[in-house]
């Protein structure tokens, strides 16, 4: 069954659909674990600034958790996106025509995913930032 759904599909398609779900796999796992570690690594300073006192706390801390926090919620995002690559990649194989998605739509997938990374890690660098 598989054999004759290869060779009914053009080389391009065949290609492009393997990296899709490659790559998806590959960084949904990497963004699934970066993310637990910085949920906890989140934890741990929610609660280490929550227990300093006042006086000695840094000013920016609140505003650094908070940016950190929405990164964090970003790379959730990002991981939920990366796993629907491996989907379209699925849906790229498909033996209907049209239910695979177009190329404009592919591309359309790839950069609203770069987007949300991107934003997610430019506002996790501002809490850091802040943080620091």
């Amino acid at each position: 069954m598989t054999g004759e759904l290869e060779y009914s599909l053009p080389p391009a398609v065949r290609r492009i659909s393997g990296a899709f779900r490659r790559f998806g796999w590959i960084s949904f796992w990497v963004q699934v674990v970066l993310a637990v570690i910085s949920s906890g690594l989140l934890l741990f300073a929610t609660v280490s600034f929550s227990s300093r006192p006042e006086e000695s706390s840094n000013p920016g801390a609140a505003a650094g958790l908070f940016l950190a926090s929405i990164g964090l919620v970003a790379v959730y995002i990002s991981a939920f996106w990366a796993f629907r690559y491996s989907r379209i990649g699925r849906r790229l194989r498909g033996r209907d025509a049209s239910k695979r998605p177009t190329p404009k739509d592919a591309i359309q997938a790839l950069r609203i995913g770069l987007i949300i990374s991107m934003a997610g890690m430019l506002v996790t660098l501002l809490g850091g930032e802040a943080l620091v």
